[in-house]
């Protein structure tokens, strides 16, 4: 009885990892060989019974780790309405590490994105599935 569990659960497994690699974002930059690193940290309070505000921060690299390609800082809050439904609203400072063109160098690109998430979970003995969706809005500086 427990082989088949086990079973179960790396099949599961697998099924998930086939569906997550199937998984593409867009990318409009040249496919050279670059090794690239995410770094992010979240914190995570609850404020009264369903109330959840967070705070996090991504920091990534590019160029073999050689120079910063963005960073991200988002504060949000959610409310899980019962054990099946949570939604959320959130608020984040995008700073993008960009050429120039006009003034032929380097500089940051700053971007003010706000998302609504509404997520609908399920589960099913020791499996968990959770579906969220995302409205977000994106403003970019200088357009």
């Amino acid at each position: 009885m427990m082989r088949i569990d086990m079973t179960r659960k790396v099949i599961l497994a697998v099924i998930f990892a086939a569906i997550s690699s199937a998984a593409f974002a867009q990318v409009d930059e040249d496919a050279d060989f670059d090794f690239r690193a995410r770094v992010s940290a979240e914190v995570d309070k609850k404020i009264v019974k369903g109330f959840h505000v967070s705070l996090s921060e991504e920091f990534r690299l590019k160029d073999d780790f050689s120079s910063v390609d963005r960073f991200y800082t988002t504060v949000g809050l959610s409310y899980k309405f019962c054990p099946y439904f949570k939604a959320g609203v959130s608020y984040t400072l995008m700073n993008l590490h960009r050429f120039d063109d006009d003034a032929d160098k380097w500089g940051w690109n700053t971007r003010h994105r706000a998302s609504l998430d509404l997520t609908g979970m399920y589960r099913t003995g020791n499996v968990k599935f959770n579906l969220r969706e995302r409205f977000q809005l994106t403003h970019r500086t200088g357009d």
